[in-house]
């Protein structure tokens, strides 16, 4: 068993995946498919279409790692949900998915957030939906990097119980 790779920092990791290093892909792979597999479930609703689009996803993020660079300063993980949910616009028309809103309730992701209290859905949609990183979407509600934070800890606790239920 080889030890887990490790990057020090994000540039090393994004320039190794920009020369299309194997370690790197399986790090990120390894590193992000689970909560991009739970988000892609609930914009799909079912497990068949959640890993279609994980495999189409992770190939568009490995392709165009480059975008990256043009993202203004959203964090990666944002960067690589926000290439998910394009992907899962792109291929389920039928979804009710239009620009950054998630509009169908079919989808559980309506449902979901509407479990979340007013403040953090705002945060939730912004920061994993829009793909903002917290500075940005603090700036545009008025909060703290640290209350958006603390609402996206809420809002993700609040997914995990949803996704367990459903």
């Amino acid at each position: 068993m080889q030890p887990e790779q490790v990057f020090p920092t994000e540039e090393i990791l994004l320039a190794k995946l920009r020369a299309g290093d194997i370690a790197a892909r399986q790090w990120l792979y390894d590193r992000y498919a689970a909560p991009l597999y739970g988000h892609l479930l609930l914009l799909a609703g079912t497990k068949l279409l959640a890993d279609e689009l994980l495999i189409i996803s992770f190939e568009r993020i490995f392709k165009n790692i480059r975008e990256y660079d043009q993202s203004h300063g959203i964090s990666l993980f944002s960067w690589v949900i926000k290439m998910a949910r394009e992907t899962a616009i792109k291929m389920l028309p039928s979804a009710g998915l239009t620009g950054n809103e998630l509009t169908h309730s079919r989808s559980g992701i309506l449902h979901f957030t509407n479990t979340l209290s007013e403040q953090c859905r705002k945060v939730f949609v912004l920061c994993y939906c829009r793909g903002l990183s917290r500075i940005e979407a603090g700036k545009q509600l008025d909060m703290t990097e640290e209350e958006v934070l603390r609402c996206l800890k809420e809002a993700l606790t609040e997914l995990r119980r949803f996704s367990k239920r459903s």
